[in-house]
């Protein structure tokens, strides 16, 4: 499987990486992006100019079909492994620490959204609700 990198502007691809990742996320200036894979476990976080790796952030409860999103300002990543542990992991993207985790879903996680000031993350569930948490505080 091969991840490509457009310039939309040319209406050509300027990279190609040859990976196995089925789940990405890309920050919303477009200056980093987060890969993972079912039965992955970890998270790779890189800057989209270079490909450098900033984080790889571990938990076995990412291994299922990962949903994943950044904050509107990119400083958050959020994910959850869905499945078995539908558990929401919040990390700081510069320091690659775990900021919050929150539980409360009995089904699948569906999706995460920030709200666009980051102070808020709303996540969807096959349980039928929406849940919001409070991210201030941490």
């Amino acid at each position: 499987m091969n991840l490509s990198q457009w310039n939309l502007a040319e209406k050509g691809v300027l990279k190609n990486l040859d990976c196995q990742w089925i789940m990405v996320a890309v920050s919303s200036d477009g200056s980093r992006l987060a890969c993972t894979h079912h039965g992955a476990s970890e998270i790779v976080i890189c800057e989209t100019a270079t490909g450098r790796i900033l984080h790889r952030i571990a938990s076995a409860e990412l291994a299922e079909y990962p949903v994943m999103t950044f904050s509107t300002d990119g400083k958050l990543l959020a994910a959850c492994g869905g499945g078995l542990h539908p558990g929401i992991h919040v990390w700081d993207i510069k320091s690659g620490e775990q900021r919050h985790r929150f539980a409360g879903h009995r089904g699948k996680i569906l999706c995460l959204a920030f709200r666009p000031d980051g102070r808020r993350l709303a996540s969807g569930s096959a349980d039928s609700t929406v849940l919001i948490w409070e991210l201030t505080g941490k």
